[in-house]
């Protein structure tokens, strides 16, 4: 129900605020640290910033953003903050 939710389809979003200070940073590891900070309210794990990067290893495709977003939106870790 989430992942298909309006509310998920809009935070990922090109013209969406979160997605818009996404583009602004100019590291991948920058924008990862922005949106745990963002999404769960904490810096990421060394074990999640690995995962992430190995993610976005292959390249940073404009998909790739909003998909890892929906990722940690639907995670338990999300659902127990809300």
């Amino acid at each position: 129900t989430m992942m298909n939710s309006e509310d998920c389809i809009s935070v990922t979003q090109p013209r969406s605020h979160l997605m818009i200070e996404l583009q602004k940073k100019d590291s991948i590891k920058d924008k990862i640290v922005f949106l745990y900070y963002s999404i769960y309210g904490r810096a990421p794990t060394k074990l999640d910033l690995n995962i992430a990067m190995k993610y976005f290893q292959k390249g940073e495709k404009k998909d790739r953003w909003p998909n890892y977003v929906l990722a940690l939106m639907n995670s338990p870790e999300f659902y127990f903050i809300k």
